[in-house]
Parts: C-alpha cells; structure tokens; sequence
C-alpha cells in the first residue's frame, strides 16, 4: 500500500492471512513521493491492547497477540522505513474497539 501527501487511512483485517506492505513515502510506481500528514493504520478485528510492534532493521511490523502466540509472524503489517521517520511514519495505530497508539515517539 502506498501513500503520498496528505492524510493517509489504511485498513488491515486479520483473519485473511498474509501481511501488508504500506510505504507512505512512495507512490505505487516506487518513485519517491512527498509522504507525509497524519497518517493512520486501523488493524480490524483485534482490540487495541492486543496489537504488538515489533522493529526489523528500518521497518516496523504490526500485529497482534494472537498471531504471535505460536512463535510465528504470519499477518499483520509492515511500515517500510518506519524508523528512518519523515514522511515514511504512520502516526497512529488502533485497534478495531478505537483504542490506539501514537507512534510518533518511537522514532528518536
């Protein structure tokens, strides 16, 4: 999923298996873009107390305890570049209950 300028909503359901992609710095034909706004990552059907983030090199993944339970990562979400901040951050996360996260402080 990419983004671009503005305001950006992106909605993941888990239940259908996989993860996503989003870079909000890019558009769709992977040529830089301008990024930024207040983005925001809606992860449906979980609660927001159950969504867990975990770093992998620049990016962050996005995903729930019940998906972590059997020692694997097979759904959720990855915000390419996440911590290299600027326009490749998602700002806020939440649950499908409205319970949410800003993410902004994890990027020093």
């Amino acid at each position: 999923m990419f983004g671009g300028a503005g305001n950006d909503e992106y909605r993941f359901r888990f239940g259908d298996g996989g993860v996503d992609t989003i870079n909000d710095a890019n558009f769709a034909s992977g040529n830089p873009g301008t990024g930024g706004g207040i983005d925001t990552l809606w992860m449906m059907d979980t609660l927001g107390a159950n969504i867990q983030f975990y770093q992998f090199g620049n990016d962050l993944r996005v995903t729930d305890a019940l998906d972590t339970s059997d020692g694997t990562i097979d759904e959720g979400v990855i915000i390419e570049d996440f911590f290299l901040g600027g326009n490749n951050l998602v700002e806020f996360v939440y649950g499908s209950d409205g319970v949410g996260w800003d993410l902004t402080g994890l990027v020093a």
